[in-house]
């Protein structure tokens, strides 16, 4: 159960980070709206992951409900986070890809913690796992 705690607080700490990268795309993105229109991608960049920082708050919540569907989760994960990686690129400047590469980090450390993800899963049976 250690490791499910464990990798829900990085995916609060994670969408806090995030939470603090979408304002700062927000606010430098009002001034650079006057720059080719790059300052309105920003913004938009922003709300974006505004909108992806409460759908991990609600996941994480999930996660500790069901830590069954932690590692399905992550094991899944790597095209999404490779796109908003691309897309903070592109559209939400370098600070993004910081917090992409935070992402990686988390889905690294739960792919080399299956076993006991799996086990904090395993129902109990005369105080023994199976």
């Amino acid at each position: 159960m250690h490791t499910v705690k464990r990798v829900v607080s990085k995916m609060r700490f994670d969408a806090g980070c995030w939470m603090v990268i979408a304002i700062f795309q927000i606010v430098l993105g009002i001034p650079l709206i006057l720059v080719f229109g790059y300052g309105i991608s920003m913004i938009l960049c922003g709300i974006w992951n505004l909108y992806a920082v409460s759908q991990q708050y609600k996941r994480a919540k999930t996660f500790l409900k069901y830590p069954s569907m932690i590692y399905p989760y992550f094991r899944d994960s790597l095209n999404a986070i490779l796109i908003m990686i691309a897309v903070n690129f592109f559209f939400g400047g370098i600070i993004g890809v910081i917090g992409g590469l935070y992402d990686l980090s988390v889905r690294d450390y739960v792919l080399k913690h299956e076993k006991e993800l799996k086990a904090a899963c395993a129902p109990v049976v005369n105080n023994e796992q199976i």
